[in-house]
């Protein structure tokens, strides 16, 4: 139907509800606009449709399958296989009348302390966003919308709704905005904006970020939806192009605004076309296919676990005695905690499967996963492995580790599973690890163990395909998506996160993940793109089509692939490029093309990758655009970034540029200062308000506890959440979100028991202004 016609069908009352949600997942329905209802639900790794309208985002949800999180889903490096994955959840959202899936998440993961770290693909954008733009792909070619998140800048749970990321533009476009760019190619329907500010402005209420950047330079059509409860000034993000508050809101204010004249109603029109636009594309026609999910699930996971060492102890033998430790076996941890949990329909252990099989094997827990000072279990569990051939350990970090909410403050795996791992390679056995969690841990066992398979959060049926992995059924071809460092230290945002209470400082500027530690030259225990397969390959003959490349120009780079071993394989063959002047600082080399393929035992095949003008660009802050610096740049081929054997040069005609200041980012030879961002930045506001200030609508609930009626409002809170069914880890998450609430959102998050009126009455209170105080109460 016309979007046109539908606002003639419309009054302004009507116009002006649709750009808030009804309830928590809804949108505001009209009979007599002909179309169906429209719900949104969570869904990066698997639908998760409440059951009830549950403002805390812990009710039980309905049946979905559980694919593997994004952290284990990039390491396919699979752009087919991700659409896969859309059309599936795409088939999933229509069985369960839902419009739109409220992801992908493409954030880059500048620390690996954010907790939220699962449910985003990797620390590179291109990464990010080419497994982003096939997911939407997949999920909208059923007709199912997708709402790409969280713009922009949000690499922390700590005080996420009101922490202001300060972050110089080169890093803005060359690493936070890139996978935006790139995954809006997909045309998804909706672009969620996340709850911090960056550079001093809400991003829901920023004309540059939404309008200039994202309408203008992207060309995105949909509409801007707000994350959760991240409505600041509703006014203010109206005006800025919002069209969407989410989820529904009892406050008026653009009514008032209207009936004051301080909106008009071609600006209202203006505001709901996306949202009419998103209602109609809603009632497309749509077919469900016939898919195995919990089958997909399992290849899925298949293609993505990743193979880190293995000193010939790996296929294991059907006909070997192996003794598997570790409470993970029993009691599988298939994903996150958090709004994207999802109530899978089966899930299988991978005791489960080794009892299904035909394999010699016994199991002892040997330790408990939450109770972290009990080792009573120890015992057995080593007395268990005298007639093993084979050890298998499961380790890696507990469910109340990791979440949505709140953010690691190290990277430690639990003592009591090291001291057991650690006890058990003193017996000499040979052991295997397999590690499970959603983001990197620090790994002290490499050298003392005999193989390492990573299976990060796998779904509901990957512990199935760790079976056929271990047992070489199917050979593994994950490659890691993010460095995991030797320890904390080395991570270029350590200094600088979560930041202080009020803004956190994007020091590092384009030097995240491998892009710092390359050119650094640190050490890391695995780098960005590494992963072992039982196949054997080799690079050899490097070819470009071109010598030379100029503005409109594309190079073909070939590379022949051969596969030396007697098993049949999947790599995955990255391309660099790396800017061999010394006028601006760059990274020591950038990926800028991937492709996984398939090789048989014993045959060579060629490669064939795209390069555009483009790939050799970056951005330069004078000219407020990318451009392409005159001069040598490397191509290098290999299978991660610190394999990269095959190197050719190329001369781009690009611009001439003057030479950037000498600079700390020229070499990294030395850790990056505030006053080293300073410089190339520009004048940094404070990191920390130190002045005593009155309380306001942005004070959170962990800032007024302190005072009389704050602690009342925070023990009545602590109170309700522990009356919640909800285990430890969904319980921490809930008290750090409250703590880092701002006042403005208890409306929300009380289902308006507390109206915004009564909260505003509060502020004056504690701020010991009582003129007019008893009308707002």
């Amino acid at each position: 139907m016309d979007i046109d016609e539908l606002l003639t069908k419309l009054t302004i009352n009507e116009k002006i509800a649709l750009l808030s949600g009804d309830g928590m997942w809804h949108l505001k329905h009209y009979d007599k606009l002909g179309l169906p209802k429209f719900m949104m639900t969570d869904g990066p790794h698997g639908l998760r449709k409440p059951k009830t309208e549950d403002p805390m985002g812990i009710a039980e949800s309905f049946f979905a399958t559980c694919y593997p999180t994004a952290s284990l889903l990039a390491c396919s490096f699979d752009v087919d296989l991700m659409k896969k994955l859309g059309i599936a959840l795409g088939n999933e959202a229509i069985s369960q009348d839902v419009s739109m899936i409220l992801g992908p998440g493409i954030n880059v993961k500048r620390s690996p302390l954010c907790g939220r770290n699962f449910e985003y693909f990797s620390e590179d954008p291109l990464v990010s966003g080419l497994m982003g733009k096939a997911y939407i792909e997949g999920v909208q070619s059923k007709n199912v919308g997708t709402c790409l998140k969280h713009y922009l800048a949000n690499n922390q749970e700590k005080n996420r709704m009101t922490i202001d990321t300060i972050v110089d533009k080169r890093a803005l476009y060359e690493l936070y905005l890139k996978g935006f760019e790139i995954a809006l190619k997909a045309k998804p329907w909706a672009l969620m904006t996340s709850y911090n500010k960056v550079n001093g402005t809400y991003v829901a209420e920023s004309k540059y970020f939404l309008q200039a950047i994202a309408r203008n330079r992207f060309e995105f059509k949909g509409a801007f939806i707000t994350d959760w409860g991240a409505m600041n000034n509703r006014l203010k993000s109206f005006k800025s192009g919002l069209n969407l508050e989410m989820p529904g809101s009892k406050n008026n204010e653009l009514k008032k605004a209207y009936k004051n004249h301080d909106i008009l109603e071609s600006e209202v029109d203006r505001a709901v076309k996306p949202v009419l636009w998103m209602l109609n594309k809603a009632s497309e026609p749509k077919t469900v296919d016939k898919i195995d999910y919990h089958d997909l699930a399992k290849k899925i996971a298949l293609e993505s676990i990743v193979l880190l060492k293995n000193e010939s102890v790996l296929p294991l033998k059907t006909s070997e005695n192996i003794h598997i430790i570790g409470e993970f076996a029993e009691k599988p941890r298939i994903q996150g905690s958090g709004s994207s949990m999802v109530n899978p329909r089966k899930v299988t252990s991978l005791l489960e499967v080794f009892k299904e099989s035909n394999v010699n094997f016994t199991y002892q827990p040997g330790y408990f996963l939450e109770d972290l000072e009990n080792t009573s279990r120890f015992e057995p569990a080593l007395n268990g492995v005298k007639n093993a051939d084979k050890v298998v350990f499961m380790l890696g970090l507990p469910e109340s580790f990791e979440s949505e909410g709140f953010d690691r403050t190290h990277l430690n795996l639990p003592h009591i599973q090291l001291d057991l791992l650690n006890q058990l390679i003193e017996l000499g056995k040979e052991v295997i690890v397999v590690l499970q969690g959603g983001a990197p841990s620090l790994m002290p066992y490499k050298d003392k163990v005999k193989g390492i398979i990573n299976m990060y959060l796998a779904g509901e049926s990957g512990y199935e395909a760790l079976f056929e992995i271990i047992f070489g059924r199917t050979n593994p071809s994950g490659k890691l998506a993010e460095t995991y460092p030797i320890k904390l230290d080395d991570c270029s945002s350590t200094p600088f996160f979560p930041g202080g209470k009020h803004s956190v400082y994007y020091a590092e500027s384009i030097y995240v993940g491998y892009r710092y530690y390359d050119k650094k030259g640190l050490m890391v225990n695995y780098p960005f793109g590494y992963g072992l397969s039982y196949s054997e390959f080799e690079y050899s003959n490097l070819v470009l089509t071109k010598k030379t490349l100029k503005k409109k120009d594309h190079l073909i780079v070939k590379v022949d692939v051969e596969n030396k071993s007697n098993i049949d394989g999947k790599e995955v063959i990255q391309v660099y490029v790396s800017n061999l002047g010394q006028l601006i600082h760059t990274p020591s080399q950038e990926l800028k093309a991937f492709k996984k393929v398939m090789i048989k035992a014993k045959e060579k095949v060629t490669v064939e990758f795209d390069l555009s003008y483009n790939d050799f660009s970056y951005f330069d802050v004078d000219i407020d655009d990318f451009r392409v610096h005159q001069g040598n740049y490397a191509i290098k081929v290999g299978s991660s970034s610190r394999d990269l054997n095959l190197v050719e040069e190329i001369v781009i005609h690009g611009d001439d540029i003057d030479p950037q200041p000498n600079s700390v980012y020229d070499t990294l030879e030395r850790y990056i200062s505030t006053h080293d961002f300073e410089e190339i930045y520009g004048h940094l506001p404070p990191k920390d308000d130190t002045i005593h200030h009155k309380f306001e609508l942005n004070s959170t609930i962990g800032d007024i506890k302190q005072k009389n009626i704050g602690k009342l409002i925070y023990k009545i809170g602590i109170k309700e959440i522990k009356k919640a069914n909800a285990n430890e880890a969904i319980r921490k998450m809930m008290i750090e979100q409250f703590e880092s609430m701002p006042l403005r959102a208890i409306p929300l998050f009380s289902h308006d028991k507390i109206s915004l009126k009564r909260v505003k009455g509060i502020i004056k209170i504690m701020n010991k202004d009582l003129t007019g105080v008893f009308m707002l109460l």
